[in-house]
């Protein structure tokens, strides 16, 4: 491309004409910047400003920090050169009395070798990747010339008191280099090559030059190896055109369609829009460009500092003296309900406030979160594989009594087996069954009991291979373990054991099942079948395979031995009134008043419907009101029967009442 200075000189930019108007004259500077505090006031102080186009950019700032090391002051001249503001010809001259377009022959070349219905591939590799996507519709052009010297005053004064003064044409003083810089645009090359002799002589100057731009009326025949050239700044501003405006109308919708591949899916799919929604339809090369890997992986590191930093807050407020004064007035003795906390809560105003402290960090970090969070679905929408995250939540001590045995929640049951003892060794080749039960009938028979958790001490000789699998039954409320369901352990999103490795001798873990509030249930008796299994390396080496004892091929091989140390229940007992609920019952037969009934019989289903929402996960729940009147209520058939048939008759005569379905459980 050529660039002349002429009055009515046409330009090429691209494959476009261009015309250029000069706007300002050029301007002459001179300016020094001290960087010493004492620097003296002088006829020169005028000069201690930075102007120019360039002076803000980082690169210049750059250079003038590295180039004024070691020097105390910097004097500058410069001028800036005119301004020349360039239209491109194209789009002008495109309807102009049916003038061809003045574009270069090699564009109309590749133009023509595209065809009549050329593909998206086609014109990106022909079109965009030679020309690009937009042309330069104007701009304002510009650059400037400058001479810097950097002077270093305290060698210049040594310099000056220590030569002879009958020599002053020798000495060098600010004087003589500010007359050098005033006459530089004057008489450059004498005054560069007197400045270039100071400099090799003394250390106390150094001198630089810059040059950006179109220097006068120089002709370029590449712009891009002239630096600064386009002005970019608030009052001069470039402005692009799309690429289509000056291509034929059959190419424009398809040159559109292939610049927006090309910029938003990086020419790895087609950019498709559809009911306010876009994305790229990805090519068999790129099935993942879709997903940016590098911004998911940027917003998941983000979630993993703000886990940290929630974890930290509940440590600094665990740790603070107003939550260790409260637990220290807990009573531990006995379990506490909320009612009784929330009494010890209002008590103490101090630990209040430390609370609100913690929930007011704790609000502005879960609102950092939730944006997170939806920025990451957001980008993984058509990602093949979605994230999985597990929003923070109000603090929960349970796993933390869970972990540390607190006798609070451990439900005290009887520990009943015919095939083992606890805290002995045994052989576990064979199935081993046991049991804790409540005996509420017997006991307890005011008191409903309700499971958190479940904890086994296991331990096994050393080099043992085994591993023990166990398999958990819960009887509601009583009655034959044929009355029993089996608790569905990892799966459905249901809770899985974890193993905790004990510092012990031998090889002992703890086991623990925490089902916490989502899953915990009403409990009378827990059966536990213990069976075991062989561990060994698979035939890569990379891989577990397990064994039933018996099917191993060496049944005389010692396989180990194993020893239960202690179970418990975790969970809390509830009060109970099998007499309110029969009086409720007896109300269906013999109402007291008009109405009791009706009474009676929305107490009795709000009492079915708590008691079955306890149910294990299913897709049916199961019918543990029915249990309770069986064997706690001392209920026959018949009359479970009945009262069923009761609930159902009068809650399908509500209104906007839907019945569900339930597994039967108890005979």
């Amino acid at each position: 491309m050529i660039w002349r200075c002429s009055a009515g000189a046409e330009l090429f930019s691209l494959m476009a004409l261009w015309e250029w108007i000069a706007l300002s004259l050029h301007c002459w500077v001179l300016a020094v910047a001290a960087v010493s505090d004492q620097h003296a006031t002088s006829p020169f102080d005028w000069l201690l400003s930075d102007k120019g186009p360039f002076h803000r950019s980082q690169e210049y700032t750059d250079f003038v920090d590295r180039s004024r090391q070691g020097f105390s002051t910097r004097y500058k001249i410069y001028r800036e050169f005119g301004r020349w503001k360039v239209n491109n010809l194209a789009v002008e001259r495109r309807n102009f009395l049916g003038s061809p377009l003045p574009l270069a022959p090699e564009f109309f070349r590749n133009i023509r070798l595209l065809g009549r219905r050329p593909t998206l591939q086609q014109i990106t590799e022909n079109l965009i990747k030679k020309y690009g996507t937009h042309f330069l519709l104007s701009a304002t052009l510009g650059g400037e010339e400058s001479l810097t010297i950097f002077v270093d005053k305290r060698k210049l004064s040594k310099r000056s008191e220590g030569s002879d003064p009958s020599a002053n044409s020798s000495v060098v003083t600010l004087e003589t280099l500010h007359q050098l810089a005033a006459s530089y645009f004057i008489d450059r090359d004498s005054t560069l090559r007197r400045l270039h002799h100071i400099q090799i002589a003394s250390t106390a100057i150094k001198v630089t030059e810059t040059r950006t731009g179109p220097l006068g009326c120089s002709n370029y025949d590449n712009l891009d190896s002239v630096s600064s050239v386009l002005v970019q700044s608030p009052e001069n501003k470039i402005q692009l055109q799309g690429l289509q405006v000056i291509l034929p109308e059959y190419l424009q919708e398809h040159f559109v369609q292939a610049a927006l591949s090309y910029i938003a899916c990086n020419s790895e799919g087609e950019f498709i829009c559809k009911d306010n929604d876009c994305w790229c339809q990805c090519g068999p090369k790129f099935p993942e460009c879709n997903c940016p890997y590098m911004d998911i992986q940027a917003m998941e590191e983000n979630l993993l500092r703000i886990s940290e930093t929630w974890n930290a807050y509940n440590s600094e407020f665990e740790e603070s003296d107003e939550f260790k004064l409260f637990m220290k007035r807990l009573p531990m003795n006995y379990f506490l309900n909320t009612s009784a906390v929330m009494h010890l809560w209002t008590m103490d105003s101090n630990f209040q406030r430390r609370y609100e402290q913690l929930e007011s960090s704790m609000k502005q970090l879960f609102l950092k979160a939730q944006r997170t969070v939806h920025k990451l679905f957001s980008l993984s929408k058509r990602c093949h594989k979605q994230p999985l995250i597990r929003m923070p939540r109000q603090r929960c001590t349970l796993r933390t009594f869970l972990q540390k045995t607190d006798r609070r929640i451990e439900v005290h049951a009887i520990f009943i087996s015919n095939d083992m003892r606890l805290n002995s060794w045994f052989d576990p080749s064979w199935r081993k069954r046991m049991l804790l039960t409540l005996k509420s009938n017997k006991y307890k028979s005011s008191l409903v009991h309700m499971i958190l958790g479940l904890s086994l001490q296991i331990c096994l000789t050393k080099n043992s291979t085994l591993e023990p699998v166990l398999a958990v039954y819960i009887n509601p409320f009583g009655g034959s373990h044929s009355e029993s369901w089996f608790m569905p352990v990892n799966e459905n999103n249901f809770p899985d054991w974890e193993r905790t490795k004990l510092d012990l001798p031998l090889q002992c873990y703890n086991w623990t099942l925490t089902l916490g509030n989502k899953w915990k249930t009403f409990f009378e008796t827990v059966h536990i079948y213990l069976r075991s299994r062989i561990k060994s390396n698979g035939p890569n080496g990379n891989e577990s395979i397990y064994y039933e004892p018996l099917e191993f091929i060496d049944p005389s091989r010692n396989l180990g031995y194993m020893k239960i140390n202690n179970i418990q229940v975790f969970g809390y007992s509830m009060h109970f009134d099998p007499e309110a609920i029969r009086d409720l019952i007896l109300q269906l037969d013999y109402p007291y008043t008009q109405g009791s009934q009706d009474s009676a019989l929305l107490q009795l289903l709000e009492i079915r419907d708590r008691v079955n929402k306890l149910s294990p996960p299913g897709q049916r729940r199961l019918d543990l009101f029915s249990c309770l009147l069986r064997h706690r209520l001392k209920l026959s058939t018949s009359e479970v029967v009945r009262i069923q048939s009761a609930l159902q008759a009068f809650n399908a005569k509500l209104p906007n009442t839907v019945d569900y379905d339930t597994t039967k459980l108890c005979s």
